[in-house]
């Protein structure tokens, strides 16, 4: 399993229209949204947020995420409101 500390935008941003699984349901991702680090020894923030065709059928909560890119890692998923379809965030602070 993927540590979440080896994790950061720049390993998103190149799979962007990428398909991903939450808990085995299939997602795209569609946004790497960077913020600046807090201080010079922490993580810039960022949040990526996916979209998908149905309601992936999830409570907000720890969830499996996967892809070849970053292989398998537990993070907080949430849904997000959105009147284009079924939209969902992961925010790394």
């Amino acid at each position: 399993m993927t540590e979440i500390s080896d994790l950061t935008a720049d390993v998103f941003e190149p799979c962007v229209e990428e398909t991903f699984n939450i808990n085995g349901q299939p997602v795209t991702l569609k946004e790497v949204e960077k913020g600046e680090p807090h201080g010079p020894k922490m993580r810039a923030p960022f949040i990526l947020t996916f979209t998908s065709e149905e309601p992936i059928g999830m409570q907000d909560g720890i969830q499996i995420v996967t892809h070849p890119v970053v292989g398998e890692v537990e993070l907080l998923v949430h849904r997000v409101a959105d009147p284009e379809g079924p939209t969902y965030e992961i925010i790394f602070g």
